[in-house]
């Protein structure tokens, strides 16, 4: 739609928008329609995205005579077995053959992270069609230096002497908020004056609530919900908590990393890619309440390494993860696909 923010922008800039609408997931009308505006625009690079609107778009390449590349931005099969408690041998493959079959016709493939390229290579897709390119932050809009923030500390009544702990994500399983919640009684044993700041919403919002009546820390956690002020919420933040169970790279982190936060996350491969422990950031044990509590104690207790970690964090964002380095690669790319 016209209102949404993705097309409003792109309009701005003169880009030429077309609504194309697919019904399922073998809507062969939607592919003559794709084919059909690929040629009467002399379209040269289609760039698309994984999900099922998308999958077929090499082969439409292919026929159109065209070079069609894709992001993949999660962890399919790896994502279903950190949740699932049971994958038998049989879904393990039908997941890996959905995933392999729209690589197929691509000319390439962009993963946003080395374990996201593993898992895509774990489903027999060749190393030289993938290429990782990582997500970028607009530093310019994640700056702490250029926000000001009073206003949140009024809205939760919270301030500036109050050490404030905070997450931003999905409240589902994969983004683990629970053991932030399982943490909290150990936390405020030490640090009493103490506040927890989840940002997000999501199916797991009233357990979440429910459990933190049960450890009768609801006091001291403020659920947020879905918030459009997230550089505005991170300002406020001394410490910032990411223990994810899986994540393709993590944008969340990202920009809490450019707002110069110190973080602890957990210790699952990909945050290993970005954070180098007890340097722009802490790898806590995944499944640890009892570690987690103890990093954050160790932080609130040293305020110079806070700061520390936070200036390096932001270092990392500077020198790997913005928008324009990641436009760069993307076009640096689009020149090599055509140059073949």
């Amino acid at each position: 739609p016209d209102s949404d923010e993705f097309v409003s922008n792109a309009k701005k800039y003169g880009i030429k928008f077309i609504k194309l609408k697919m019904k399922n997931k073998f809507d062969f009308i939607y592919l003559i329609k794709l084919f059909l505006i690929i040629k009467k625009n002399k379209i040269s690079v289609v760039h698309s995205y994984f999900s099922p609107t998308c999958h077929f778009v090499g082969f439409v390449g292919k026929l159109a005579g065209i070079k069609t590349l894709k992001t993949a931005g999660n962890l399919p099969l790896r994502s279903r077995l950190a949740i699932q408690k049971k994958i038998t041998w049989l879904s393990r493959k039908s997941a890996g053959f959905k995933q392999f079959i729209p690589t197929i016709f691509l000319d390439r493939l962009i993963c946003i992270s080395n374990e996201v390229k593993k898992e895509f290579q774990s489903f027999g897709v060749k190393e030289s069609k993938i290429n990782v390119i990582r997500l970028g932050i607009k530093t310019n809009l994640f700056n702490s230096e250029n926000i000001d923030s009073e206003y949140v500390y009024k809205e939760f009544s919270l301030n500036r002497d109050h050490i404030i702990i905070g997450t931003v994500g999905r409240l589902e399983k994969q983004k683990n908020q629970e053991l932030i919640i399982n943490a909290v009684p150990l936390v405020l044993k030490k640090y009493p004056q103490t506040f927890f700041l989840i940002v997000g919403d999501g199916s797991l919002k009233s357990t979440l609530i429910k459990k933190s009546r049960e450890l009768n820390v609801e006091d001291r956690i403020i659920f947020t919900g879905r918030r459009n002020d997230v550089p505005m919420l991170l300002k406020i933040i001394d410490i910032f908590v990411f223990p994810s169970i899986f994540e393709g790279l993590g944008n969340a982190l990202l920009e809490a990393m450019a707002m110069e936060k110190a973080c602890i996350v957990s210790d699952i491969p990909v945050f290993k890619e970005i954070i180098e422990d007890g340097k722009n950031g802490i790898i806590s044990p995944l499944k640890s309440k009892e570690s987690l509590a103890e990093n954050i104690i160790s932080l609130i207790n040293d305020n110079e390494k806070r700061m520390l970690l936070g200036e390096n964090a932001r270092k990392t964002i500077i020198d790997k993860y913005t928008v324009q380095r990641r436009v760069e690669d993307i076009l640096a790319l689009y020149e090599e696909l055509l140059s073949d």
